[in-house]
């Protein structure tokens, strides 16, 4: 919406006065855009705040946030909240999470308005040996991948008569899985099925 160029040289105000008009009544249209009318209650306040997509990645000055629309890891539209966007990231627009965003399915994930990152999903230890087997969190080039992963928890599904225990094993949770062992009331290990809640950032 292009404003008209008032006055023009030699024109009076009979001849501007209808150009003048019409740029009240673009400022009037483009105004009324996620605001309450001129000529209402509550006049100049926001109604709707309305983000476009940035598809391009937009560098802010040092020392500001920013608040964003923005594809998340899923290709799902969100807001965001950080000081710049990235151009390594998968997509290129995200560098931080988003105000929430996940797949909330049987192995999935959740991002927090915080920034922690949460996954889940169900795993299996092995019955015999003495190598535990890697359960791997969800990944995909949608999924964000943990930076850190603080701890998680294991809870027994299928155990039988017996008294079945499982644990970490230790040293093994890092950002993409872990390994866990389960053994019975004897001491034998056991192939027992298990879920799984993942937390970091």
């Amino acid at each position: 919406m292009a404003l008209n160029i008032v006055p023009n040289s030699g024109e009076t105000l009979n001849h501007s006065r209808a150009p003048i008009a019409g740029n009240f009544v673009t400022i009037n249209a483009a105004f009324k855009i996620d605001h309450v009318e001129y000529v209402l209650g509550n006049q100049g306040m926001h109604n709707t705040v309305t983000f476009p997509i940035n598809a391009v990645p937009t560098q802010l000055t040092a020392g500001f946030i920013g608040l964003y629309g923005a594809n998340d890891f899923a290709g799902k539209a969100q807001i965001f909240v950080n000081p710049t966007l990235s151009t390594t990231s998968t997509p290129a627009v995200v560098q931080s999470p988003s105000l929430t965003g996940g797949s909330l399915t049987a192995n999935g994930w959740a991002y927090l308005p915080c920034g922690l990152l949460m996954k889940w999903g169900t795993g299996t230890t092995r019955g015999t040996g003495t190598t535990n087997s890697v359960t791997s969190f969800p990944a995909g080039p949608t999924i964000p991948v943990f930076k850190v992963a603080f701890s998680v928890q294991l809870t027994l599904v299928t155990a039988a008569a017996l008294h079945y225990w499982i644990q970490l094993t230790t040293g093994t949770l890092n950002t993409t899985g872990f390994k866990a062992h389960s053994e019975d009331g004897n001491g034998n290990p056991s192939a027992q099925t298990f879920l799984y809640l993942a937390i970091g950032y």
